[in-house]
């Protein structure tokens, strides 16, 4: 397992078989600190909060149902020691 360091990508399939990429980013200010889900588009999934022991905060959902975002961040917790 690696340690996050602040940046990571995880590629995951859509239901049409493409492979994408999401993007994971550390964020921290005013004694918050949280990783931002990104799409492969830049646009934002949600968020894991580090303060609330890496709860999942889903937002936009990008045409994904929430089963596909959780699974993207579950391959991210496989992936990288938080």
């Amino acid at each position: 397992m690696t340690n996050f360091t602040g940046i990571a990508k995880i590629n995951y399939n859509l239901y049409d078989g493409d492979e994408r990429q999401a993007t994971f980013k550390a964020w921290e200010k005013n004694g918050k600190s949280r990783i931002y889900v990104n799409d492969y588009k830049g646009r934002s999934l949600g968020y894991i909060d580090r303060n609330n022991e890496n709860e999942w905060i889903l937002s936009d959902r990008q045409g994904l149902r929430d089963e596909e975002i959780s699974a993207i961040i579950e391959r991210f917790f496989e992936q990288y020691e938080v």
